[in-house]
């Protein structure tokens, strides 16, 4: 059963809208991150494996609204990637 996931809509560089599936937020240095993926439907021969690009944006909130920050320092990132890979295989 596939599990339902919270879409959020964020606008690339050139202002082209842009549809993510939120996997899992975590926390990881007093701060709140985001794995989200785009989704893309695929039939039996769909190679599972590839075509998701996965992001990992910083989540700042205020009251109800939600902000995803992209993550700019590559070190941080690279521990990022770390963490996500954990939580992502944890899932499965």
């Amino acid at each position: 059963m596939k599990k339902e996931m919270k879409e959020v809509i964020l606008n690339d560089e050139d202002g082209n809208e842009l549809t993510l599936n939120l996997f899992k937020e975590f926390e990881y240095k007093n701060k709140t991150y985001a794995i989200l993926f785009e989704d893309h439907e695929c039939d039996d021969e769909c190679d599972h494996e590839e075509g998701h690009n996965v992001y990992i944006m910083e989540v700042k909130k205020d009251n109800d609204k939600e902000e995803y920050i992209e993550v700019n320092n590559d070190k941080l990132i690279e521990e990022l990637i770390d963490e996500a890979e954990k939580l992502i295989y944890e899932e499965e």
